[in-house]
């Protein structure tokens, strides 16, 4: 009896070890699934973008730079170019499809996670502008094509109208560079097709950042991908997954996977001696937490990173500010890079201002 309960034992705890990441991902989208089917009815109100309070941030509102203490890698012309971010999930409430505007859990994550971690990054070298949107809630990505595709459809009019009027009264023709994170860079890729009708317009763009999202060759065509790290007018993309561990994004197609460490996509071992620096956080909630998120913490050489498969493998992830492991280091596509990124953008604005803008 007690033998037979063992061989039984032995192979579901096997089961469950090997599938624990999956078994994860299903237990949070049944947390946060709605509870109702997409209606337009529940359809938040739009944002009115000709009012301030509708931008997370801008210029006149929020300057992410104070969040950076290493001053010396504010340009002095970053007035001269402009950001587009468009921000990932933090909408986990099972209410509604899309996000209401007066959700507090998801601003606050937005305004003490990604707003600090990812998108103050490109403070820097430019001027940073990110509208609130109607996100749509965590669960869509696994739900049947009618609410998924529904209530993307409303985040995407709302990435879509900003951008508008970030066009038309904010970018004052200066170049732009265009990114986003998980579900923003699936609304951004989308942004980038309909810019491309607009040859102006696209070749304003110094470099697409589309972060932590199934992105092909395939989908950014005909633009190209960044070759090195001085490419402009060209895409850049990655996601972040731990060595031979969970795949977070697979395609029949590889996936575009450009090293952060290096600026290329081809699969060379990049030890974490050239990481100059990633910043990571605990947990997604500040809840009951004496965590000082005032200032940024840079912890140098925290991974090495190689491409395989069109992913990005982590090597050397000894520290323990990444602990966040629900789809993988997906939670860390910017944090872990947090200072190459940074360099990066201010040689791509430098390189596009001198010697691109010129030959126009």
């Amino acid at each position: 009896m007690y033998r037979l309960n063992y061989f039984l034992a032995f192979p579901i705890f096997f089961l469950v070890w090997f599938f624990f990441p999956q078994i994860k991902i299903i237990l949070v989208m049944l947390f946060v699934m709605p509870w109702q089917n997409f209606s337009q009815e529940a359809v938040p109100m739009k944002y009115d973008y000709s009012k301030m309070k509708n931008w997370i941030v801008h210029p006149d509102k929020l300057d992410l730079s104070k969040y950076i203490t290493q001053k010396g890698y504010i340009s002095d012309s970053k007035s001269d170019v402009a950001v587009f971010f468009v921000h990932p999930t933090t909408y986990l409430n099972r209410q509604n499809w899309n996000q209401p505007h007066d959700d507090f859990i998801a601003k606050d994550i937005l305004q003490k996670r990604i707003l600090i971690h990812q998108a103050a990054i490109f403070s820097a070298c430019c001027e940073i502008y990110v509208p609130h949107y109607r996100q749509a809630t965590l669960y869509s990505f696994v739900a049947d094509d009618v609410n998924k595709n529904s209530a993307f459809t409303v985040a995407y009019q709302d990435i879509s109208n900003s951008f508008k009027y970030f066009n038309e009264n904010f970018r004052n023709e200066r170049p732009f560079i265009l990114a986003g994170h998980s579900q923003g860079s699936m609304h951004a890729l989308k942004l980038l097709k309909e810019l491309r009708k607009d040859t102006q317009l696209y070749s304003d763009m110094v470099a697409a950042y589309l972060v932590g999202y199934s992105i092909t060759k395939s989908d950014v065509k005909p633009s190209k991908v960044c070759r090195d790290e001085t490419s402009v007018n060209c895409i850049v993309a990655w996601n972040s997954v731990e060595e031979n561990g969970f795949v977070t994004f697979k395609s029949n197609e590889d996936l575009i996977c450009v090293n952060p460490l290096s600026w290329n996509e081809n699969e060379l071992n990049i030890p974490n001696t050239f990481n100059l620096g990633g910043v990571g956080f605990k947990q997604w909630s500040q809840k009951n937490t004496k965590e000082d998120w005032s200032t940024i913490l840079i912890e140098k050489n925290v991974v090495g990173a190689y491409c395989k498969n069109g992913n990005l493998e982590i090597t050397n992830l000894l520290s323990s500010s990444f602990p966040v492991r629900l789809f993988s280091l997906h939670a860390y596509d910017y944090g872990l890079f947090f200072m190459n990124i940074m360099k990066n953008t201010n040689i791509r604005v430098k390189n596009y201002l001198e010697i691109a803008l010129p030959h126009k």
